[in-house]
């Protein structure tokens, strides 16, 4: 199950961003809210059933989605190959729009 994750120097992600599915404390107190799970045998950790990305045009919401697209590869196709496969994967790019970070490594 994927909580949160944090990426940096992927595709328009030059700077760390970070995404969690974690319900804040403000929403878990509001009565009827049906949008909320808590987590089994997990003491504070509750989640929201839906999340919305929304962004500007041309941003960064298709970049979550290939990074999602990419874990999941990673997690079928884990056994299968080796590292310089995974170097060179098609999903695998790093943020282009700066030289300075062209030679720096992806952090998921």
């Amino acid at each position: 199950m994927l909580l949160s994750f944090k990426v940096k120097n992927y595709l328009s992600f030059k700077d760390e961003a970070w995404f969690s599915l974690e319900a804040n404390k403000k929403i878990r107190t509001l009565p009827e809210n049906k949008n909320i799970i808590k987590l089994k045998d997990w003491e504070n950790i509750w989640l929201n059933k839906t999340v919305v990305f929304y962004g500007a045009n041309a941003s960064w919401k298709t970049n979550i989605l290939k990074w999602l697209e990419f874990l999941k590869y990673i997690t079928l196709n884990s056994f299968k190959f080796g590292i310089e496969e995974w170097i060179n994967h098609e999903l695998l790019k790093t943020f282009l729009l700066d030289e300075n970070n062209l030679n720096k490594p992806i952090e998921f």
